[in-house]
């Protein structure tokens, strides 16, 4: 039986002390008389994470922007890292080089500060990110999707899964959807602005970074809030309904309405970011 990372999690966690502090969601928090801290750790290895012809400059920038995708669903600004890495004896000097200019564009473009790590060699590639930052508000988890809400997504899906595909076969593209999904892998781009600001006007009651999927992002969302998705599916370009397969909402019975709102938000920032997914009150 093959074993998913949820089953994994369990496993590592079952006789874990306090337990029952213990998060599946994209972040954890720690709370405190006066803020609550937001942290979220995420590990880049190169024999999994690293297609063909992905650059190491490319590859250390991703390792950030994977942990800024998860600080996007909750709409909460990272403000620290903390970055360990694993590189190979066989790396040289200029190597070492290319991967700090990574991480230091990938933290510049989000205003994040470096503030410590670790360094080991390995037989690969590893970089692990632990962002950190602080929040005075209620940010949505996947427990808390109510009733009648609207689901919506942020965001283009099958980008991904068609520029690895790409990648991997080591083809060229050949049409413009083709070169953006093969630049959604090698420089993926996050927008944090519209979720922080939903979140902070507590607009969100439940999200999720939906890096693995539509289906299973929603899937884990009504499973982990308790609730059965109904809805009709509309797909949308500018801001208007449309046949193309681009960005998608699912929007309950009778709330087409809401569309309109959704597109003025979200429809500036679709190209090549990292989807996400929230609950919409």
């Amino acid at each position: 039986m093959k074993l998913t990372e949820e089953k994994i999690i369990n496993i590592l966690t079952k006789n874990t002390t306090f337990k029952d502090q213990f998060s599946l969601d994209d972040v954890s928090s720690v709370k405190s008389s006066k803020t609550t801290l937001i942290t979220s750790s995420d590990m880049l290895v190169e024999s999994t994470d690293m297609p063909p012809t992905m650059t190491l400059i490319q590859a250390s920038r991703k390792a950030i922007i994977m942990s800024v995708s998860d600080f996007a669903s909750k709409g909460v600004t990272p403000q620290h890292c903390l970055i360990s890495i694993g590189i190979p004896k066989k790396y040289s000097k200029n190597q070492i080089q290319q991967i700090a200019n990574g991480l230091q564009k990938g933290l510049k473009e989000y205003k994040i500060s470096l503030i410590g790590g670790d360094t080991n060699s390995s037989k690969e590639l590893i970089i692990d990110c632990t962002l950190m930052g602080f929040s005075n508000y209620k940010i949505p988890s996947r427990q808390t999707a109510q009733n009648n809400d609207i689901i919506y997504a942020l965001g283009k899906f099958g980008l991904t899964g068609t520029g690895l595909f790409l990648l991997k076969k080591k083809k060229k593209p050949i049409n413009q959807f083709e070169r953006n999904a093969i630049k959604s892998v090698l420089h993926p781009t996050v927008t944090l602005d519209p979720f922080v600001k939903l979140a902070r006007q507590n607009l969100i009651n439940s999200s999720i970074d939906s890096s693995d999927g539509l289906c299973l992002s929603l899937y884990q969302l009504a499973e982990q809030s308790k609730k059965t998705l109904h809805g009709f599916i509309f797909v949308i370009t500018n801001g208007d309904v449309t046949t193309a397969n681009t960005e998608v909402y699912i929007l309950p019975r009778g709330a087409v309405a809401a569309q309109a709102e959704l597109g003025n938000v979200f429809t500036s920032g679709f190209t090549q970011q990292t989807p996400n997914i929230g609950f919409k009150k």
